[in-house]
């Protein structure tokens, strides 16, 4: 991952350890397009970074602070950012109001380090979503911060593998609360800051910023006007992100957040183009012929790329670049960057509808949720990757123990409602830990960005009250504003378009079907959705032969179950065996050193 990466000795033996720092860092320099840098070196303090062409990391100094800047900060100048980050300097180290107060007239996805040359002290800070993952570990001998885990992992000669780290990473995609699948290898929440002093030693972590989703600030005005101010918001976000070059690519499909993006560009003047991609499996292909109506109504060039399988030199490519932080079944869309970049020339931004589904339409809970044993329930109802029942045969670890951890974190979080607590779980939980990993794995390559998590978006949206966003309503007022053409236009999901009669009845049957009992729910769900809910593949496919080659090697024997994995895999659906398989992979990978998948190079997988 393009990015800082950062070493603090408490024995002050940076000199001495130089040479394995820097040999880890070159680790992430993954291919030709990648250079790194040492750009700090003291007796206590080491600070280096990658990059590619696409992906920016600034630095800022005067006489006293040296700063980095890691990241895009999309409303400030050059002049601005430096002036406003030496005023958070000059406060060090008590500066928590002021690195708040920059958070809050900010808009970007950024981590930031600022040292004093005078005292060695050191703060680093993220932005309040936690849009660019920060992975640090510390320990008796200082503290190891990097934008890949791999970096921590090498210094500290292998971290080895959390065991309850695997069973949250197995069921929800992502380990709870900060914790990430390597032993004492933590990813920094959103708008928290690590201090550190030299002198004395010590290293501590503090929340200075944070988003109660209770507060609702704009409970005031009409559907209408709001909709009118987050379109104008939108717009905004998306001329501020596009490309100084002009080279933009919308990621389009037939819903609504694509579009709503496309139409931005489009109102504010923005030249893209249009990539929709088909997968081999067909999953999106209702997507084609509504993304192609959209943009053609648009006036935008549009391209659709038919993606093959991903071969084993996709998914070892994309294993070794994330650690696992991405599932292997979306690999296939390493195909996808280079066919844009083969199409439409490198160097592109690449921008996706990401967030529109949760920020602007209504994430609560369907249906009552009235205790937090009852708000648990829905959580592992509807954010598992994989039935609760399998993840604990095949680890062994039993069903109260994911009770208690959400228990614990849920009841630490500030809103009292339980569905408020739900969106915190969905902002501070799924997101950074899913959500954003996706967004992460376009960073290797392109630079690729979304409007919907721009601060003003984003603060403006989530303190609006709920019930306007219910069923779609505020959605549709804004695709309305935003263009009447675009918003009559099938959405494909649905097979009507967001301004049809059809709408509050679909809200309805939504409801309904949320308040299904579970088989009647899956059956319903699979025959709606067969074939995004395809089964696990065949026993003599390469992936399962792959995978059996992986537990015949003994390497997963410390971690999981073979006997249960072979058990239960031909109930696996796609997504959930993908998603094992990341695991297994990545537990082989760390146990030996090498990989399984490595055999199966030239052939498609999954």
């Amino acid at each position: 991952m393009p990015g800082i990466s950062f070493v603090f000795s408490r024995k002050s033996r940076i000199k001495e350890e130089s040479g394995r720092i820097r040999s880890a860092l070159e680790n992430l320099v993954h291919d030709d397009g990648y250079s790194s840098t040492s750009a700090l070196i003291g007796q206590a303090l080491f600070l280096g970074y990658t990059r590619h062409k696409q992906y920016s990391v600034a630095e800022i100094e005067d006489e006293r602070f040296f700063i980095c800047v890691d990241g895009f900060v999309f409303n400030r100048g050059r002049s601005d950012l430096e002036r406003s980050l030496l005023s958070v300097a000059a406060g060090m180290p008590d500066c928590a109001g002021k690195v708040r107060e920059w958070m809050e007239g900010t808009d970007g996805e950024y981590a930031v380090l600022i040292t004093d040359r005078e005292t060695g002290d050191t703060i680093i800070f993220n932005d309040p979503l936690s849009r660019i993952s920060l992975y640090y570990s510390e320990d008796k001998e200082g503290l190891i911060l990097s934008r890949e885990p791999r970096f921590i992992n090498y210094l500290k000669g292998g971290a080895g593998l959390s065991r309850d780290s695997i069973f949250e990473y197995l069921l929800f995609g992502y380990p709870l609360s900060g914790k990430t699948l390597f032993e004492e290898v933590y990813r920094l929440g959103g708008g928290k800051m690590i201090k550190l002093n030299t002198e004395s030693g010590t290293v501590l972590t503090e929340r200075v910023h944070s988003f109660n989703y209770q507060e609702k600030r704009n409970s005031g005005g009409s559907i209408g006007e709001h909709a009118g101010n987050l379109a104008s918001l939108l717009e905004d976000a998306c001329r501020r992100r596009s490309s100084p070059e002009g080279k933009n690519v919308v990621s389009l499909s037939g819903g609504l957040d694509s579009r709503s993006v496309s139409t931005c560009l489009s109102n504010r003047d923005v030249p893209f183009a249009a990539a929709t991609f088909l997968d081999a499996y067909g999953i999106v292909g209702p997507d084609v012929e509504y993304a192609e109506m959209i943009a053609e109504a648009l006036g935008a060039q549009w391209h659709l790329y038919r993606l093959h399988r991903a071969r084993g030199r996709q998914l070892l490519d994309l294993l070794s670049r994330l650690s696992g932080l991405n599932y292997l079944g979306v690999s296939h869309t390493l195909e996808l960057f280079e066919s844009i970049a083969a199409n439409c020339g490198s160097g592109f931004t690449l921008f996706t509808g990401d967030g529109g589904d949760r920020v602007i339409r209504d994430t609560r809970p369907v249906g009552p949720v009235g205790s937090m044993e009852a708000l648990v329930d829905y959580i592992l109802k509807y954010n598992s990757m994989l039935p609760l029942h399998i993840v604990s045969d095949i680890t062994g670890r039993q069903e109260p123990f994911v009770r208690d951890r959400l228990l614990e974190m849920l009841g630490g979080y500030e809103e009292d409602d339980y569905k408020m607590k739900y969106l915190q779980f969905i902002f501070s939980e799924r997101c950074p830990g899913w959500h954003f990993q996706g967004e992460e794995r376009s960073r290797f390559y392109n630079r690729a960005v979304t409007p919907f998590y721009a601060s003003e978006v984003f603060r403006y949206s989530m303190n609006l009250p709920d019930r306007m966003k219910k069923n779609y309503k505020l959605y549709r007022e804004i695709l309305v504003k935003l263009s009447p053409e675009i918003a009559s236009i099938n959405n494909s999901e649905w097979q009507f378009p967001i301004t049809s009669w059809k709408l509050p009845f679909y809200g309805l049957a939504r409801r309904i079907y949320f308040s299904l009992p579970d088989p009647i729910r899956k059956f319903v769900e699979y025959r709606l959705r067969w074939s995004r809910l395809r089964g696990a593949y065949t026993p003599d496919s390469p992936v399962r032969q792959c995978l059996e080659k992986q537990i015949e090697s003994g390497s997963l024997d410390q971690y999981l179950n073979p006997d249960k994995i072979r058990e239960h895999i031909d109930s696996m659906e796609k997504m959930g065996f993908d998603h094992m398989f990341t695991l297994t992979s990545l537990i082989e990978m760390e146990s030996t050193g090498i990989s399984s998948i490595a055999g199966y190079a030239d052939r498609e997988m999954i």
